[in-house]
């Protein structure tokens, strides 16, 4: 039984290459070349915001994502590899080789206990599964994104993965990844199956595996062999298997002259907490990729960026902070790959990979954009376009409330909430409290809200709330917005009666 035991060794590059060769059971040793993967994650976990220094290595493990790929795949080959995997987990502290020992010995102080399992809980940053496929070992893969700078966005939190360990419930956070394995599924059946996980958990269900994203893909649409599925999925196929998992596929396409538009929806479905599965190709062949973009990072006084702009109602701009990074999962690294958006003119937008620390020369050439296509809960009706539309018609308003001196200066944040979500927004607000006490009591809002928020700089002007369960309709104008909130409490009479004479029912608080 001995060999079923936990075991803890230090992060190290040797200890993590041997975790991952022994896990795989590859039967080469690694020297000359080990996995681009295997090396994005050492440089990952390396970087000082995580400073990952102990790993717990969890052997037999079942994963329910890989015996999927195992039932409907592997299983039925002439030399099939195990159904079980290994699972490694990552800590910003040493571990004690007598840890399972010290947990026990904590269980009947309940105080103690919990001091005991919080200490764990902040310096875990998550876990990778190895599969027992050394040609592809990088499988579930959940890990603590860098949260050193405020400027990074990732969306509002997602439900945390459940690590059970010697007793401890441990939690990870994280957008989910896994490296292709060219059988089951290839580069965009792990992003759309990565994508999906994302939203389908945060609306309460079950993430989908690579198994069943390959199926979805193949039952309305086939290209030919469903397995193996080295052919990759096509943009139609993508969006079947969306379909399929009962979501609303929204593909956004360049246009050239549209690019700030196609990268102003992605920042607001990023921001909603909704990963894009983004279809790329190479320039002047026919090769094509997918990836999951996750996050981004806006202009900040460390590494300034150029505003977002689009133009808005009449001669009025729509302008949002720029971007200085977009975050991947790329399944030829891994997770939170640091991006570079590029654009050039008469050519679709380009992203290319700026490495931290490991190089990876064959992987930093630009590769082109050519859609981006967010999975949204059904009762999402409006798109971000939609939202965006509607947020140029109501610049005017936010540009009379900000003033001759600011009016120039005014920023759009759109995003999607959950109607409870947002009224807890409101607790963060910086309202007087009595207005907030009236607003959770008088706002009805539809189970998701489109939330159009204007800032100048940094500081809140004002939040419109729109109904994103119908589609943007031009009559009655503005009829999707369901309430205005300015910051200024002074504001409040001008703005009502201003709505009063153009879309009355509108709450004004």
């Amino acid at each position: 039984m001995a060999e079923h035991l936990l075991t803890y060794r230090p992060f190290t590059r040797d200890d993590l290459v041997a975790c991952v060769r022994d896990a795989c059971r590859a039967t080469t040793d690694w020297s000359a070349a080990v996995p681009d993967q295997v090396r994005y994650l050492l440089s990952y976990l390396s970087h000082p915001e995580l400073d990952a220094q102990a790993i717990l290595v969890e052997p037999e493990y079942t994963d329910r994502h890989y015996l999927a790929e195992f039932q409907g795949y592997y299983a039925t080959a002439l030399r099939p590899p195990p159904q079980r995997c290994v699972r490694l987990h990552f800590f910003q502290c040493e571990l004690p080789s007598d840890l399972a020992g010290q947990v026990a010995g904590a269980a009947g102080n309940e105080a103690e206990f919990e001091s005991l399992r919080d200490h764990y809980q902040a310096a875990y940053l998550g876990f990778v599964v190895v599969r027992p496929l050394e040609s592809a070992p990088i499988g579930r893969t959940v890990l603590r994104a860098y949260s050193g700078k405020p400027s990074r966005e990732f969306g509002p939190k997602s439900p945390p993965h459940r690590v059970h360990l010697l007793g401890m419930t441990l939690k990870a956070r994280g957008v989910q990844f896994h490296e292709q394995d060219r059988a089951v599924g290839a580069c965009a059946t792990a992003a759309v199956s990565g994508a999906l996980a994302a939203v389908i958990r945060r609306d309460g269900g079950r993430s989908p595996t690579t198994l069943a994203i390959t199926e979805h893909a193949n039952r309305s649409t086939p290209e030919g062999r469903v397995f193996p599925a080295a052919a990759g999925l096509t943009r139609q196929q993508m969006i079947g298997a969306i379909l399929a998992s009962g979501y609303s596929p929204d593909v956004v396409k360049p246009s050239r002259d549209g690019d700030q538009l196609l990268l102003l929806a992605m920042m607001m479905y990023l921001r909603s907490g909704i990963p894009v599965v983004m279809q790329l190709y190479t320039e002047g062949t026919t090769e094509g990729h997918a990836v999951i973009a996750v996050g981004f990072r806006t202009s900040d006084s460390e590494e300034p960026a150029a505003d977002v702009i689009v133009p808005a109602q009449g001669s009025y701009e729509l302008r949002s902070r720029g971007i200085t990074r977009l975050y991947v999962h790329d399944d030829r690294l891994g997770p939170y790959a640091r991006m570079k958006w590029q654009v050039e003119a008469e050519k679709d937008p380009a992203i290319a990979f700026i490495p931290y620390g490991e190089p990876f020369p064959t992987l930093q050439d630009p590769v082109h954009v050519s859609c981006a296509i967010a999975p949204l809960y059904p009762k999402i009706r409006m798109s971000a376009l939609d939202v965006l539309v509607l947020a140029g018609e109501l610049l005017p308003v936010a540009r009379k409330l900000a003033g001759p001196d600011r009016r120039d200066s005014v920023l759009v944040e759109p995003a999607f909430r959950l109607a409870g979500d947002y009224s807890a927004d409101l607790l963060r607000l910086p309202l007087d409290r009595g207005r907030v006490a009236a607003l959770v009591q008088r706002l009805r809002l539809s189970r998701y809200v489109g939330v159009i928020r204007f800032r100048t700089g940094d500081d809140w002007l004002l939040d419109v709330l729109c109904d994103a369960t119908d589609i943007l309709r031009p009559i009655p104008k503005w009829g999707q917005v369901l309430a205005v909130i300015p910051a200024s409490e002074d504001e409040l009479k001008p703005v009502a009666t201003y709505f009063a004479g153009r879309a009355p029912g509108v709450l004004v608080g």
